[in-house]
């Protein structure tokens, strides 16, 4: 089974230079409330991301990138529903990894 996710996604874009010209690039990124399951349905972790946006040196010269961070008032549980520290079972790089999709190039 897998880990599930339910929560919503904004839309971001950015251009890449290439030999070939300026490619856009689309993705997508956490925002608001999020609920998180192991694949036995037990939750897992329940919180909010907060957006931001990081400036980094692109192939087109300094631009900018949406992201999202979780705030501090999230919970975990373990497998079987107790509440735990997010430390004690790397939820954080769960969660992250859990309903990240990139759209792509076009």
């Amino acid at each position: 089974g897998r880990a599930r996710a339910q929560g919503f996604f904004l839309s971001g874009a950015n251009i890449s230079c290439n030999t070939g010209g300026p490619q856009l690039n689309i993705y997508c990124y956490k925002t608001g409330h999020w609920t998180f399951w192991y694949p036995n349905r037990q939750l897992m972790a329940t919180g909010s991301f907060l957006n931001k946006k990081k400036r980094f040196e692109g192939t087109c010269g300094k631009e900018y990138l949406a992201i999202s961070r979780t705030t501090p008032k999230w919970k975990f549980f373990d497998s079987t529903g107790n509440r735990i520290r997010a430390q004690s079972f790397k939820l954080i790089e769960i969660i992250d990894e859990i309903g990240s999709p990139y759209i792509g190039d076009y």
